[in-house]
């Protein structure tokens, strides 16, 4: 701000001294008498010098900008494209091989060799496995990094589905494809292996439907499974899966097993599979165990045997009982996320179509400071715009002295021009200092308030709504704001202002110039009037097509792995020139818009100044100082007309921005506060006991979606340990995101500690609740800020319950960072982290979704021990798949289709007569003999 009006008052003051200098140069020095024919022609010449000199102050602005820019996208694209080993940058050589030919990996950054001569069996099933952090995706990623180690060639696909399933907006068809041929037959056998059949049915429509961004419109399941079939789908030879088939129901799990990973669609392939699954370890032929960033061993066992590797590093292979097979309709899977329609239209305001009236304008200005503020930055600005009538005025009263021949010493009328040019310098910096700060206040607070709105967004708005609309909003939106609107809003006033002046002054010297004036004042009011219309909706329509845009990039960015797996990058590009050429089209028709209306603009200029020499002449009794200052000022107006006519169609394209803010500000849904108005002030500590009464809820993602969950009861006692379990899609996560009111209720009731939840501000409500999700998110920074942002604990108790956590002292440390959403960890990792995180909150509720799922078995059981230490005083609801780790527990609940199936001790329910729900799905896992662990607590 302070460089702008630097600029622009000594801008302003460099043109006046000049002038000034002229003028005393021809009156004093050379003594001649500055006679109107002179004094005018001299000011019309300075008035054009004055407008370059402030052009190329702005274009010079602007070189600086664009160097800069050019700067950094100069150092982006010298980086090498390679990817990275991630954070394990202590391996050097990542050794795999075929089964006929030994092949060597060598990601560069690395330093130790992790082993040599790994093979892998081709075709057939190979299967990593290993503890956490031990290296088993890298092994994959590695494998991606360098291909031509594989397949001779580094131009060959390899299929690859990550843990965290990649999906781009469009159908489901479109993402199993990816841009290879439909194939009606293989298309419905993948669809049909991959127990995607049931959930198509559920669609309206089918496999056309709209997957929302990153898969939004689908349950995690579901993105699993089309990531699942992509791979499939592919005529790669080699297929990479990084634990796929984790966080699905038992029957769902041996369909895809025994239908999928070992069906027909995967014979002659060399599948390389993640996974820590006994199952799968039975059916693979070939088992590669990962320890610490190396290869340990490998083993090939029978298909009645298993490997299991004791603490020493040795392998023991132990009998297996035989894998069940189920039908397909056993495995369908609900849509517990909200789901919507191919042809909804998002709450976007890209599309908007009309004018934006002159109340946004109003409000933009009142947004600048009090009343106080905005009447003495008013004042300041009209009194500068007054000051260019007065100095030509006075030039006028200057020449008129010499008329008649009398002599008049020139040192009285260059004294009061120089006091009139420095007040004029001083009142335009006194104004510009006042807009420009009204102006960046009013960015900054709108920045503020959409940051909270979008904070406080309910969960259905965020899982519906593109990134790439609020990418659009905090950056084309706001920088409208930051820079452009002010400087098309400021010289909008001041051409008002200077247009009014002049023609008062030019009226009273002309009093005919009324007549013309208005009729070419109407005409070019009406050329605006035409121009607005057409170029407010092509603003909206160019303002529009940079949502894609961001979209595009940020959606290719989170997809890199795959798309690089697969060759795809061409389906990737075709779609980001498609939204290219959608803005460049856009913006042409912005720029011929502006084309049509300088010729039209030009045509005005003309004949008013046609007129107004015409009116002079005609007028005998006027002087020529009088029609010297009526050109002038004519002249000045002719240009002030133009420039209004195109800058207020500007500042309308311009208000778009605040206007597309300010209704994001006011329309976008929030949750914060309670929920029917009334405020419950909690106890300061509560929830003390973590008592959970759920009655009759029925809840869903919106009031016009399905009902996820109909009609459960449920209760959770003080410190009692209670399992949620249930087929994928039941509504195990729904029911969790209930007590944290992401999902909506529709009828019924959740107290805690016998306080209703919906009286409660929603904020505090999270604050005194724990959530470990199955996909937890890290922030950048390092694991203290992921553990304690606030800063609150010491350094030894936080590195105490990260040791805990971790198995190993020091294993982490505080100071290590993490990069965003803890890319240089590994999902188990990220999951142990998020752990650590919940027993610093020391909440009194504790919500584990699928929250050791990514953990090896003796992970798994050494956290079950913490957590059991850890959350002794605590209500743990756990959410799980992993029915060994649950009988121990106090209660189960059984989930099904949304409603509650059965619930009770669990040791009870696998002891009851018949074969009950959580029978049934534990025997599914563990055969028909259940070995419950012992309670250790």
């Amino acid at each position: 701000m302070q460089v702008i009006v630097a600029s622009e008052s000594v801008s302003s003051a460099l043109t006046f001294l000049a002038l000034l200098f002229c003028l005393l140069l021809y009156t004093i020095v050379g003594k001649m008498p500055l006679e109107p024919g002179v004094v005018f022609t001299v000011v019309v010449v300075f008035n054009i010098v004055n407008s370059m000199f402030s052009l190329s102050v702005l274009g010079a602005g602007q070189y600086a900008q664009a160097t800069v820019s050019l700067d950094r996208l100069g150092k982006f694209l010298d980086q090498p494209e390679k990817v990275a080993c991630s954070r394990y940058e202590e391996a050097n050589t990542c050794e795999t091989a075929s089964q006929d030919t030994f092949i060597t990996v060598q990601p560069e950054p690395c330093k130790a060799p992790i082993q040599a001569d790994l093979e892998f069996i081709a075709p057939g099933l190979n299967v990593v496995t290993g503890d956490v952090g031990s290296g088993k995706s890298l092994l994959l990623q590695s494998l991606l990094f360098d291909r031509e180690k594989v397949h001779k060639t580094q131009f060959e696909p390899i299929a690859y589905a990550p843990q965290n399933p990649w999906l781009f907006r469009g159908t489901i068809r479109d993402n199993i494809l990816f841009g290879t041929s439909f194939n009606q037959e293989r298309y419905r056998s993948v669809i049909k292996c991959c127990a995607l059949e049931p959930d198509l049915a559920t669609f309206k429509d089918h496999d056309l439907k709209d997957v929302g961004e990153g898969g939004s419109r689908l349950s995690g399941g579901q993105r699993q499974r089309v990531a699942l079939a992509r791979a499939v789908y592919s005529n790669a030879e080699t297929v990479l899966l990084d634990d796929v088939l984790l966080g699905l129901d038992p029957k769902t799990f041996e369909w895809i097993v025994n239908n999928c990973i070992l069906g027909p669609q995967m014979r002659n392939r060399t599948v390389i599979l993640v996974s820590n699954n006994d199952k799968l370890l039975r059916r693979a032929g070939m088992i590669v165990y990962m320890r610490n960033g190396t290869v340990s061993r490998t083993a090939r066992p029978k298909m009645s045997e298993i490997a299991v590797i004791d603490d020493g590093g040795v392998v023991h292979f132990s009998p297996v009982s035989a894998v069940g097979v189920v039908s397909e309709s056993d495995c369908s899977e609900g849509n517990n996320k909200p789901c919507e329609d191919n042809n909804e239209k998002s709450n976007d305001f890209d599309n908007l179509r009309g004018r934006i009236g002159f109340k946004y304008i109003s409000k933009y200005i009142r947004s600048f400071g009090c009343r106080t503020f905005i009447a003495t930055m008013a004042l300041f600005t009209i009194s500068a715009q007054a000051m260019d009538i007065v100095l030509p005025t006075w030039l006028s009263v200057w020449s008129r002295a010499y008329s008649g021949g009398s002599s008049t010493h020139p040192g009285f009328f260059i004294g009061i021009f120089t006091g009139l040019g420095v007040a004029r310098i001083l009142l335009l910096t006194i104004s510009l200092i006042l807009l420009y700060s009204g102006a960046w206040r009013a960015s900054r607070d709108k920045h503020m308030e959409m940051l909270v709105v979008v904070f406080g967004a309910t969960y259905a708005w965020i899982w519906r709504t593109p990134a790439g609309q609020a990418i659009n909003r905090f950056s084309s939106d706001m920088a409208s704001l930051d820079d452009t609107l002010f400087k098309t809003l400021r010289p909008v006033l001041e051409t008002y202002l200077s247009i009014a002046f002049r023609i008062l002054t030019v009226s009273s010297l002309v009093p005919l110039f009324l007549l013309p004036s208005i009729v070419l004042t109407g005409l070019a009011l009406y050329i605006g009037y035409r121009y607005r219309f057409a170029s407010t909706a092509v603003k909206h329509m160019y303002a529009g097509s940079l949502t894609p845009l961001h979209h595009s990039i940020s959606e290719t960015a989170s997809g890199l792995m795959t798309v690089h797996a697969y060759r795809a990058e061409k389906v990737l590009q075709d779609r980001f020139n498609a939204a290219v050429d959608h803005h460049v089209r856009a913006w042409n028709g912005v720029s011929d818009l502006q084309r049509w209306l300088a010729v039209r603009m030009d045509l005005c200029v003309g004949l008013i100044s046609f007129s107004v020499a015409v009116l002079a002449v005609t007028q005998r009794h006027a002087n020529a100082s009088t029609v010297g200052l009526s050109l002038t000022l004519t002249t000045g107006l002719c240009t002030s007309l133009l420039y209004l006519v195109y800058l207020s169609s500007l500042l309308e394209v311009e208000m778009t921005s605040y206007y597309r803010i300010e209704n994001y500000i006011k329309d976008l849904p929030q949750e914060l506060g309670p929920c029917d108005g009334s405020n419950v002030t909690e106890p300061e500590e509560w929830p003390t006991q973590g008592v959970v009464h759920i009655r009759n809820l029925t809840a869903g993602y919106s009031w016009d979606e399905n009902e996820v969950l109909k009609d459960v009861n449920f209760s959770a006692l003080a410190r009692e340990r209670v399992a949620i379990v249930g087929r994928t899609g039941s509504g195990k996560s729904s029911l969790a995101l209930s007590l944290l009111r992401l999902a909506t209720k529709l009828r019924g009731s959740i107290t805690i500690d016998g306080v209703e939840i919906d009286s409660l501000d929603v904020e505090k409500l999270r604050q005194r609740i724990s959530l470990i999700p199955q996909d937890p998110t890290l922030f950048d920074g390092t694991i203290r800020f992921n553990l304690d942002p606030s800063s609150r604990l010491p350094d030894e108790h936080l590195q105490t319950i990260l040791d805990d956590v971790a198995g190993a002292p020091n294993k982490w440390r505080l100071d290590d960072p993490v990069e965003g959403n803890g890319k240089n960890f590994s999902h188990g990792e990220r999951q142990l982290i998020a752990l650590a995180r919940a027993m610093v909150s020391r909440n009194r509720i504790v919500i584990l979704d699928e929250g050791t799922a990514s953990l090896d078995k003796d992970s798994e059981a050494r956290i079950h021990i913490v957590l059991r230490e850890r959350f002794r005083d605590c209500t743990v609801i756990a959410i799980t798949h992993q029915l060994h780790n649950i009988v121990d527990f106090d209660r189960v609940l059984v989930l099904d289709q949304g409603r509650v199936a059965e619930q009770g001790n669990p040791r009870d329910l696998l002891s009851a007569a018949g074969k009950g729900w959580f029978q049934s799905l534990y025997m599914q896992q563990h055969g028909p003999h259940p070995r419950p662990h012992p309670r250790t607590d």
